[in-house]
């Protein structure tokens, strides 16, 4: 049997160069999880979840958040007041929007509890047929998309979002903007209904 003959600093020290049994350390998401819950799983019908997103997705958005290409909403901890999610999102290095990316790319999505109106959810079945599914597939529910998640998602969350897309609050892409420009209250409605509605099917 062979015995390292490496006294033991030596050999730890060589174990820590190497990589071998080092444990990568989580990212601290403890700030996130003020807003977007325990495990990226939201309570707040005004928040959205994050967890079970793709890594490239949720990247994307904090860079959109950095640049301000979309609205830069008030933190809803109390503590943190007078900052908003731009600002927040500017403290952040590429490294640890990486990291904080794949901690939650790599945890399972959990479907807000809520009812939604049939007749509305139809609607948006419809809308989401004809314009949406290209990009957002089974219902919004792909994150392999890497256009988020949108089944299951709190209803309020999705209207206040379509909203800022219409009213171009917030930067979308051109095949999107095409016809989001033209969607109506009842269209906005419908649509969140039909996403709300799908994460229960999930």
């Amino acid at each position: 049997m062979c015995k390292s003959r490496l006294p033991a600093p030596a050999l730890l020290l060589l174990l820590l160069c190497t990589g071998w049994g080092l444990a990568v350390a989580a990212p601290d998401v403890s700030g996130c999880a003020k807003c977007h819950g325990d495990n990226g799983v939201s309570k707040k019908p005004e928040i959205p979840t994050i967890a079970g997103m793709s890594g490239p997705y949720l990247e994307a958005q904090m860079a959109a958040y950095q640049k301000a290409q979309r609205p830069c909403p008030k933190l809803s901890d109390p503590k943190l007041s007078d900052t908003d999610m731009c600002q927040e999102a500017k403290k952040l290095s590429a490294a640890q929007v990486k990291d904080i990316a794949a901690h939650y790319a790599g945890l399972k999505f959990v479907a807000a509890t809520q009812q939604v109106d049939a007749q509305l959810a139809a609607k948006g079945k419809a809308l989401n047929s004809a314009h949406c599914d290209t990009c957002h597939s089974a219902g919004g529910s792909d994150p392999g998309d890497d256009a988020g998640i949108l089944a299951g998602q709190w209803q309020p969350y999705l209207e206040a979002t379509l909203k800022d897309y219409v009213s171009g609050k917030r930067t979308q892409p051109p095949n999107m903007k095409r016809w989001t420009s033209g969607l109506s209250g009842d269209d906005i409605r419908g649509l969140a209904a039909f996403y709300a509605g799908e994460g229960s099917k999930k």
